[in-house]
């Protein structure tokens, strides 16, 4: 299959590829008959991400044969390896016309093409791995717990904190919320004690039906942050215990 991406969504495409090699080593790209979809999961499996980008995204997807076997289409490759079409996106930004992704099972390959300015063509060919489905097990409906804040609130709040820091635990109750850093080193006399405390009227929904405690990953947080923040929409957020 083949997928042309206009160039007004190019960067929006580069900048999830960046979003995802913050969390995984590797990305899985899946291919429908009216979207695409990229998925990764981190090294310890406590984080997963999926960005499936519509047909409305897309100049025009290609289809090429009929598929002969949905698995085919399955495609994985290296995150380093995806990074390198879309490394300067600035440069991106200004130059290219139109961006091609091809997903040729047969030759094991995924095909990157850049037509830029002035009749340049750059292009990519990147191995693909073995693979197997991706796929995360949750449903948002049954967690007890919502919120929905504008992301360049929370990415200013999630500022406070170490850049080095790991982990974040989160408290809320129907009336607060604090966030603060987690630590398991014994000596607190190394540690930084950082607690963040919110208030409801700062969220654009808040829905806590149940006090609820969770630590979770900071680094693959803050990388959904920036991408959100890029696009200027909002971060909903469903939790229970």
């Amino acid at each position: 299959m083949k997928f042309i991406i206009p160039s007004s969504n190019v960067k929006v495409f580069g900048k999830s590829i960046h979003c995802l090699a913050k969390i995984g080593d590797e990305i899985f790209l899946e291919p429908e008959t009216d979207s695409l979809t990229l998925r990764t999961v981190n090294i310890s499996k406590s984080a997963f991400a999926t960005f499936t980008f519509g047909s409305t995204f897309f100049t025009c997807i290609d289809r090429g044969k009929e598929e002969e076997e949905e698995d085919q289409d399955l495609c994985k490759v290296m995150v380093r390896s995806l990074l390198l079409p879309f490394r300067s996106l600035a440069c991106i930004e200004k130059t290219v016309e139109n961006c091609s992704i091809e997903i040729n099972p047969n030759d094991c390959k995924l095909l990157i093409g850049l037509k830029c300015r002035h009749s340049v063509v750059k292009s990519f060919s990147l191995g693909m791995l073995e693979s197997d489905p991706l796929r995360a097990v949750y449903d948002i409906n049954q967690c007890n717990n919502k919120w929905v804040i504008d992301s360049k609130v929370m990415h200013d709040a999630n500022n406070n904190f170490l850049a080095n820091q790991e982990e974040v635990t989160m408290l809320v109750s129907r009336d607060s919320f604090k966030m603060k850093n987690y630590n398991d080193d014994v000596d607190e006399k190394k540690q930084i004690h950082t607690v963040l405390s919110m208030q409801p009227g700062e969220f654009e929904q808040y829905e806590i039906n149940e006090d609820t405690s969770a630590t979770f990953c900071l680094k693959e947080f803050r990388s959904l942050l920036l991408f959100a923040e890029f696009l200027n929409i909002p971060i909903n957020a469903y939790f229970s215990t």
